[in-house]
Formats: structure tokens, sequence, C-alpha cells
């Protein structure tokens, strides 16, 4: 993978984890906790993965 791809896919990471951010926000505010749960599951699935890479 060359940098471009790499700086792309970073990208599209940080993009997703602020949207899931802007997810959880709502969803506590709403008192959906075990939505929000599992959005917070995603998010740290999804920080763990690209921090393997």
């Amino acid at each position: 993978m060359d940098n471009a791809t790499t700086l792309h896919i970073g990208d599209s990471v940080e993009h997703a984890l602020e949207l899931l951010d802007q997810a959880l926000t709502i969803l506590d505010g709403e008192d959906l906790l075990i939505a929000a749960a599992k959005v917070d599951e995603a998010r740290n699935s999804l920080r763990k993965a690209a921090n393997n890479d």
C-alpha cells in the first residue's frame, strides 16, 4: 500500500470515528443506553483495527 492509499484509509477511519462519536452523543442524550453501548463497541473495535495496521 502506498502513502496516498494509507492516508485515504486513515481519513476514512477518522471520518467513521467522528460519525460514531456523533451517534453516541445522540443515543446517550435519548437514554438509549443499549444502542449507545453497541455504538461504543463498534467505535472501539474500529480504533483497535486501525491501530493494528
